[in-house]
């Protein structure tokens, strides 16, 4: 119409059955500006909407129906995730579940979305020495579950394994040579078997 806005008030309900109310805000002048408010009824689903005033002292029919907006008001951090984890040598994989209501799960900084998902997996490498993992959930309103932590501990193998060959002290035709071979960190891979003859002759794979 030919006048302007002079004021814009703030109004809400709380759930989609509640009745609306103004916020005691103070009303706004101009075309548009920013509300500042904190819910006073707990925790579930504000409903929000403007009325505004114009200068001819027109106002805007009370709110109805949903209004303009809405947001879910959630003060509850979710519940710690649950987790198992395995290391694999330098490679650790913790897999957890968590809430419903969960949109992130941070480790040691990494934000692991899972949002419409209750079980997520993350992969990791694992550095000399001591490791820490600390693991906490977000809502999507921001709120943090208290934090839980992975510790791991992790040493190269940098020792070769050891084997040893027994065979009798004589012998004619084919030789069958009994082996045996173990290593303190990993497992052993394969095992090769090597011979020399007397008279200075260099040692030689068997092939």
């Amino acid at each position: 119409n030919s006048s302007g806005v002079a004021l814009t008030e703030l109004w809400f309900k709380k759930e989609a059955d509640g009745l609306w109310e103004n916020t005691a805000l103070d009303p706004q002048p101009g075309m548009e500006g920013t509300f500042t408010f904190i819910p006073m009824y707990g925790d579930g689903t504000y409903y929000f909407a403007t009325r505004s005033t114009d200068t001819a002292g027109n106002e805007e029919a009370e709110p109805a129906d949903d209004g303009d907006a809405r947001t879910i008001y959630d003060t509850v951090p979710p519940a710690s995730p649950e987790i198992e984890y395995s290391a694999d040598d330098d490679q650790i994989t913790i897999t957890g579940t968590c809430d419903e209501d969960t949109a992130v799960i941070n480790i040691n900084g990494t934000r692991i979305f899972t949002s419409d998902e209750t079980e997520w997996t993350y992969l990791g490498t694992l550095q000399t020495g001591e490791n820490t993992f600390n693991i906490s959930a977000k809502d999507g309103a921001g709120n943090t579950s208290k934090t839980i932590s992975v510790y791991t501990y992790y040493e190269p193998d940098t020792a070769g394994p050891n084997s040893i060959a027994v065979i009798p002290e004589y012998g004619n035709g084919e030789l069958t040579i009994r082996w045996t071979a173990s290593d303190n960190a990993s497992s052993v891979v394969s095992t090769q078997l090597w011979y020399k003859k007397e008279g200075g002759k260099p040692w030689a794979d068997t092939g």
